[in-house]
């Protein structure tokens, strides 16, 4: 999971503990409850309340920003002189050929639809 998505579900929690605390804070106020206990809600809902803007705001300028890229951005190859003076690279480029790559048949092996068919000096 990237860091973006992480900042997106925390953000999803802090609202939803801000939505408890205010839905905390009304039933006290509602139920009848002592000014103690209204006071003490009242200030855990401003404190998450105020929380709650400064992670959307922080959320809002992480968003903002470009993402970083996923794949690395590939490497010039170092060009050097000497291959200038030895003549290499003249526009037939062999990074990925190996000497094996070459189409290679045995001529003792003769396949006519039959794989076990050999010559003599294989026999």
């Amino acid at each position: 999971m990237s860091d973006l998505a992480k900042v997106g579900l925390y953000c999803d929690e802090a609202r939803n503990i801000i939505a408890r605390a205010e839905e905390t804070f009304l039933c006290l106020s509602e139920g009848g409850a002592c000014l103690g206990h209204k006071l003490m809600a009242a200030q855990n809902f401003a404190a998450l309340k105020r929380l709650g803007q400064i992670i959307d705001r922080h959320d809002c300028l992480i968003s903002s920003r470009s993402p970083i890229n996923a794949v690395e951005i590939p490497v010039v190859i170092k060009r050097r002189w000497w291959a200038i003076v030895l003549g290499r690279n003249k526009g037939n480029d062999r990074t990925f050929e190996t000497p094996t790559s070459a189409a290679f048949i045995p001529s003792e092996i003769e396949t006519h639809g039959n794989s076990s068919t050999m010559t003599g000096s294989d026999k």
